[in-house]
C-alpha cells in the first residue's frame, strides 16, 4: 500500500519587519510624522525608530498586486457607514452578545471605503475553549451534551493582504488538536468605516469540518486592525450543511495579532489573483431574465425547504446564476467563499474522475484492472474480490453484499462501523464483510465502502496518493481553487491517512461549476486538453445508449459514480422526447444536474429533500434538451 507523505501543518515564519523605500514611508505616516520618517527613511529605519514609527501609526502600505483586485471587487464608498452592530467600541471594549447579529454586518457595507492598514502576519485567538454560547437547532446524537463541540477548535493562523482581500496562507484543511473539529479558512476583506477611529475593519469566512465525516458549519470572524494591535475578535456560526447536528455558535474573543514578513506572501497573493481572475463571472439569479426573459425564477430551488437550503445555482455558458446564500440570520455577505459538504457528490467528482483520468494516461484497460490484484488484503476477505474490476467496483455491482433492498446495507449497522473507523486499517476491514451473492457486473447495490476499495486500488496504478493524483492532474487544470485541493483522512500514525473516496471533499460554487463544465466538455479543460478518457466520460454523461450502466432500486442508472435519470413523453407530458440526466447525488439533499442542453443546476440543502423535476422542466423551455432527431 502507498502511504502519502504527511503534508507539513507547521508554518515557519520569518519575524524580520519590512523595510520601506522613502517615498512608501513618507506616504504611510500621516502628518507631521512624515518629515522625521522621510529623514530616518533615507537612513534605511534603523531598528529602534522602526519601533518608534508603528507605535506612532507609520504602518506598512497596502502592498500592491499583480493584478489590481479592487477593479474586480471594488470598495469605493464614501466611508461614512452608519454601523449599530458590531459597532468599534464593542470590538475594542467588549459587550455582552445575546446571540448572533445579522449577517449584512459581517460585510463591506455599500459605503465602505480600501483599506489604509495592511495585515501580514499570525493572527491568534484567546481562550477559544471557554469563551462562546451556543443555540442548538437539531442534534440527533446529543453531541452538545460534550460542551467541547460547542467550542472553536485551536486559532492561530497567518494571513496575507493583496488590496482589500484578506488571505489564508494556508488555504487547504487544517488539522487541529480539537477532538472534533478541523478548519478551513477562506479570503475575506479589509476595509474602512468613518465610525472605527482610524482602526482597519476586517472578516474572515471559514468553515468548521467534522472530524471524521463531512458535516461543514460555516461561520465568519470579525475584528479591527492597525500597527500591532488587534481588537477583540467577534465570530458566529450560521449555517451548515449537516442533516443531523445544526447549531448557531457565536462569542467574543480576546486576540493577538503578531506582524511578521511571511516568507510566501508573494507567492500567496499572485496566486490568489490567478484564482479570482479564472473565477467565472457570478451573477445574481434574477440576472437570467436578461437572457431568458419568460423564466420563473422560482423554479429554481423549488420543493426544498428555504431554511434548510444553504446554496444553489445555474451555470449557463461560461457564467454561475447564484441564488442567494442563506443563513439563519440573513444572506451571507460571502456567498462566493461558502464552503459546502461534498458528500457522496464525490463518488463521481473523486473516485470516478480518477478511474477516466487514469484511462486517458494509461489506456481503457484500466478499468479492467482486478480489485483482488491491487489489493492483496481481500485474499482474506469474507466475499471474493479475486474477479471485481474497478469499473464493477465504481458501478457498485460487485456482487458482494448483504441485501439487494434499496440502501438496505447503505443504511445498516455494517455500514455504520465503516463510516465510524478512524484509521486506514480498520476502515479497510469494515469494507470487506460482505459475502458474495451473486456475480459482478449483474446486480447494483450501493455501498459507500466500495468506493473506498475502489481509491485504495487505483491508488496502486497512479503511483502515489490518489486524491493528490487528481488535484494535480485534474482539479488544477480544470480550474478548481485551492479549497478544493485537500479532502477527509483517515487518521494514521505518521502519515495523513487514506483519503475516503466516497466522500469528504468541499467546495465552492465556482469549484462545482468548473466540474460540471469539464464533464459537459467531455474531459476537456478549458484550454482544450484532454484530462478524461473520452468513452468513460461519455458513458456517465449517458451518451452512449449500449453502456447506461447499473439499474438502480429506483430505476436510475449509475454509471462510475454519476446517477442518470430518464425523462420521456409517457413518464411527464412536459417533454417531447425522450433524454437523461445525469446528476451527481450527495446526502442530505445535495445534487449536481449535467443537463443535456448544457446548463448545470446544483444544490446543496439537508434536510433530505431531493427535488429537481421544477428545475428541469423550466431549462428545457429556456433551451431545450432534447437532441435534434
Amino acid at each position: 500500500m502507498i502511504s502519502p507523505p504527511t503534508q507539513p501543518r507547521d508554518l515557519h515564519l520569518n519575524w524580520q519587519k519590512h523595510l520601506l523605500p522613502e517615498a512608501q514611508c513618507a506616504r504611510a505616516c500621516p502628518g507631521d510624522f512624515a518629515l522625521a520618517a522621510r529623514f530616518h527613511c533615507r537612513f534605511f529605519l534603523l531598528p529602534i525608530l522602526l519601533l518608534a514609527l508603528l507605535m506612532a501609526g507609520c504602518y506598512p502600505p497596502v502592498p500592491a498586486s499583480p493584478v489590481p483586485l479592487s477593479s474586480r471587487y471594488p470598495l469605493v464608498g464614501s466611508f461614512q457607514v452608519r454601523r449599530v452592530q458590531l459597532t468599534a467600541d464593542q470590538l475594542l471594549h467588549g459587550f455582552d452578545p445575546a446571540g448572533p447579529v445579522d449577517e449584512s454586518a459581517l460585510a463591506p457595507a455599500p459605503d465602505a471605503a480600501s483599506a489604509t492598514h495592511s495585515f501580514e502576519g499570525v493572527l491568534r485567538l484567546e481562550d477559544v475553549d471557554r469563551i462562546g454560547a451556543a443555540h442548538i437547532v437539531q442534534d440527533d446524537y446529543d453531541y452538545a451534551s460534550d460542551p467541547q463541540r460547542l467550542h472553536l477548535p485551536p486559532f492561530a493562523f497567518a494571513f496575507v493582504q493583496a488590496d482589500s482581500h484578506l488571505i489564508p496562507v494556508q488555504r487547504t484543511r487544517i488539522v487541529t488538536g480539537h477532538p472534533y473539529w478541523d478548519i478551513l479558512l477562506s479570503p475575506g476583506r479589509a476595509w474602512r468605516e468613518a465610525g472605527d477611529d482610524g482602526w482597519t475593519r476586517a472578516a474572515i469566512p471559514f468553515a468548521l469540518l467534522q472530524k471524521n465525516q463531512n458535516c461543514t458549519h460555516n461561520g465568519t470572524l470579525m475584528f479591527l486592525f492597525r500597527g500591532d494591535q488587534v481588537s477583540r475578535v467577534w465570530y458566529q456560526i450560521t449555517q451548515e450543511t449537516c442533516i443531523y447536528f445544526k447549531a448557531d455558535l457565536w462569542g467574543l474573543l480576546p486576540a493577538s495579532y503578531q506582524p511578521q514578513r511571511i516568507p510566501q506572501a508573494a507567492r500567496v497573493r499572485r496566486d490568489f489573483v490567478t484564482e479570482l481572475n479564472a473565477r467565472l463571472p457570478v451573477k445574481p439569479l434574477a440576472a437570467l431574465r436578461e437572457k431568458y426573459p419568460d423564466v420563473d425564477l422560482t423554479s429554481f430551488g423549488a420543493g426544498i425547504s428555504p431554511r434548510h437550503l444553504s446554496l444553489y445555482g445555474l451555470v449557463d455558458e461560461g457564467a454561475l446564476y447564484l441564488g442567494p446564500c442563506r443563513t439563519r440570520y440573513g444572506e451571507s455577505g460571502y456567498c462566493q467563499e461558502m464552503r459546502q459538504a461534498s458528500y457522496s457528490t464525490a463518488k463521481a467528482a473523486f473516485a470516478g474522475v480518477a478511474l477516466m483520468r487514469l484511462a486517458q494516461r494509461d489506456g481503457l484497460g484500466v478499468k479492467d484492472h482486478r480489485v483482488g490484484e491491487l489489493l492483496p488484503e481481500t485474499a482474506s476477505a469474507v466475499g471474493e474480490w479475486s474477479d471485481v474490476t474497478l469499473e464493477q467496483t465504481l458501478d457498485m455491482a460487485t456482487g458482494n453484499f448483504e441485501s439487494s433492498a434499496y440502501m438496505a446495507d447503505e443504511d445498516g449497522p455494517r455500514m455504520s462501523e465503516f463510516f465510524l473507523a478512524e484509521s486506514a486499517a480498520d476502515k479497510l476491514d469494515a469494507a470487506l464483510v460482505w459475502p458474495r451473492q451473486t456475480q459482478p457486473g449483474r446486480r447494483w447495490v450501493y455501498h459507500t465502502s466500495d468506493t473506498y476499495l475502489a481509491v485504495r486500488a487505483m491508488q496502486q496504478i497512479a503511483g502515489r496518493d490518489l486524491f493528490d493524483f487528481v488535484t494535480d492532474e485534474v482539479y488544477r487544470p480544470a480550474g478548481l481553487g485551492p479549497g478544493a485541493f485537500s479532502t477527509a483522512r483517515t487518521s494514521d500514525d505518521g502519515w495523513e491517512g487514506q483519503a475516503f473516496g466516497g466522500y469528504g471533499l468541499w467546495w465552492i460554487a465556482d469549484d462545482v461549476a468548473k466540474l460540471a463544465s469539464l464533464m459537459q466538455q467531455g474531459g476537456h479543460a478549458a484550454d482544450g486538453e484532454q484530462l478524461l478518457h473520452p468513452d468513460l466520460v461519455a458513458a456517465a454523461m449517458q451518451q452512449r445508449p449500449d453502456d447506461r450502466g447499473a439499474l438502480t432500486g429506483i430505476g436510475d442508472r449509475y454509471r462510475l459514480g454519476f446517477w442518470a435519470r430518464h425523462y420521456t413523453p409517457h413518464t411527464d407530458p412536459a417533454f417531447q422526447c425522450d433524454f437523461w440526466v445525469p446528476y451527481m447525488s450527495g446526502a442530505g439533499g445535495i445534487t449536481i444536474l449535467l443537463l443535456p442542453n448544457g446548463m448545470t443546476y446544483f444544490y446543496f440543502s439537508d434536510k433530505g429533500e431531493f427535488n429537481w423535476l421544477a428545475a428541469v422542466r423550466e431549462t428545457h423551455l429556456m433551451r431545450p434538451h432534447c437532441r435534434e432527431q
